[in-house]
């Protein structure tokens, strides 16, 4: 009953937040000359602290910042609640009618291809520059 309601009511809110939180649709950007040309200062991005932006970083000096141990820790903690809600599956895989063993694998997989899945998508997102 508790994956019905999370099957309901988490789209809405998502939905919801999309709305709220969405100023503008993004622009699309037609080829790669349009890309490269400068954008104008309503187009360019938000950048809050200049110095930082443009600062060359190591991770030792990351590290020592109140910045990236907050992100880290938020991340930690996301990926543990993702990770416990994921290991109640195989009860309710078994629910279902599945073997335990199995039921065990398909979770087992999930958690190893998202590993996978992280780590890519990370690379992905800093080798575009972002975008």
């Amino acid at each position: 009953m508790a994956y019905r309601i999370m099957a309901l009511f988490i789209p809405l809110i998502i939905i919801l937040m999309t709305v709220i939180l969405l100023k503008r649709p993004p622009r699309p950007i037609a080829s790669v000359q349009a890309a490269q040309e400068p954008l104008s200062p309503s187009e360019r991005p938000l950048v809050v602290n200049s110095e930082w932006a443009s600062r060359s970083w190591t991770l030792r000096q990351a590290a020592s910042t109140r910045q990236f141990w907050t992100l880290s820790v938020a991340f930690f903690f996301s990926t543990l609640i993702n990770q416990s809600v994921l290991a109640h599956h195989v009860a309710f895989f078994v629910d279902e009618g599945l073997q335990p063993l199995f039921a065990s694998y398909i979770v087992g997989v999930v958690g190893i291809v998202s590993i996978g899945g992280k780590i890519f998508w990370g690379r992905y997102r800093i080798g575009s520059g972002g975008r």
